[in-house]
């Protein structure tokens, strides 16, 4: 398989990203916008990561984009965000206690905020974290916090960068890591937080691999990239690269990096994998879950369905099978903010 094992084909279709959240390894969760209309979230659990529960469907919501999850673990409580498909396309939040996940409480509508891509959620801290790409022609991020379950949030920020995609978080070791494509050059960027009260970003890193002509095809994305954390702390992103044609046909990618630091993503090119084999409707999700890395996407091709695997360590590249030059690889870290 390239580097992806056991992998699975619900008969699910989705309309764009799923997202996965660990519940402190009891419970891995799966979560997507259905492809009916209107198109409603559905919400899947499993013990092991290949046995699913029936799922779950908020039958009376419906969405637009992809959808944000986040797991607070104290309080047991799951967070679950949405793009609306009202005229707005406004940001809503639901949670939900308990490892059932079949009864969602305490909507809150931020009518202030916008979003036709959707919202991503993390939990660290004690805070809920939110991050959006608004509906302006630029795409501009937002990230805010909020301690009520988004009734009000307590910090937010507008960053000078813009996507054309749904952006993703996550909480590693007291570390907000955000992650999204340039609207610019759909390239992929990142950057850390560990300010909370002035969600202060810093150390914003772009992979700058523009191919060659050994194989590399470069790393270009007009989708949502995904970031997340194994045990022994190596970092991981995964994303498809941008289609030509411009049909849900992009392939799947990986970078693992032994750094553990999103500054690992520009190493050497025996890190990227491309599993073309593996077509892509929209941006992946990782998680990392009982020792394994689970990684969620939507189909390339009609139906979309909804495809779950394991991604190796020890994949290998489908091009450049041995390590070329780092000089044939034009990959550059530009640090903006500090």
């Amino acid at each position: 398989m390239g580097g992806l094992q056991q992998k699975q084909t619900f008969t699910e279709s989705t309309n764009g990203r799923p997202v996965l959240i660990n519940q402190n390894d009891n419970q891995l969760v799966v979560a997507w916008n259905n492809a009916n209309r209107p198109s409603r979230i559905n919400v899947m659990t499993s013990v092991d990561g290949f046995t699913w529960n029936p799922k779950f469907i908020i039958s009376t919501e419906g969405t637009v984009g992809s959808p944000g999850l986040a797991y607070d673990s104290a309080t047991q409580t799951t967070y679950i965000a949405w793009s609306g498909d009202d005229p707005g396309h406004h940001l809503n939040i639901l949670r939900s206690n308990g490892p059932a996940l079949n009864v969602w409480t305490q909507k809150q509508t931020i009518w202030t905020q916008v979003s036709v891509y959707g919202p991503s959620l993390a939990f660290g801290a004690g805070l809920l974290f939110v991050a959006w790409a608004d509906d302006t022609s630029n795409g501009n991020l937002h990230v805010a916090t909020t301690t009520d379950g988004g009734a009000s949030f307590t910090t937010q920020v507008t960053l000078p960068e813009q996507s054309n995609a749904q952006p993703s978080l996550v909480f590693q070791s007291n570390k907000l890591i955000l992650s999204w494509e340039s609207a610019s050059n759909q390239k992929l960027s990142f950057a850390e937080c560990t300010d909370f009260t002035t969600l202060t970003f810093v150390n914003n890193v772009v992979i700058n691999d523009s191919g060659n002509n050994v194989g590399d095809p470069g790393v270009f994305s007009n989708m949502s990239p995904s970031v997340a954390f194994d045990a022994d702390g190596f970092s991981w992103v995964s994303w498809v690269t941008a289609s030509s044609d411009g049909q849900k046909n992009g392939v799947l990618n990986q970078i693992m990096s032994e750094k553990g630091t999103t500054n690992g993503f520009t190493d050497i090119p025996n890190y990227h994998r491309q599993f073309r084999a593996q077509k892509a409707g929209s941006g992946p999700a990782l998680c990392y879950y009982q020792g394994n890395m689970f990684i969620a996407w939507q189909a390339g091709s009609a139906p979309f369905q909804l495809q779950t695997a394991i991604l190796n360590r020890g994949s290998v590249a489908v091009y450049g099978l041995l390590p070329q030059p780092p000089s044939l690889w034009n990959r550059l870290v530009r640090m903006v903010w500090g």
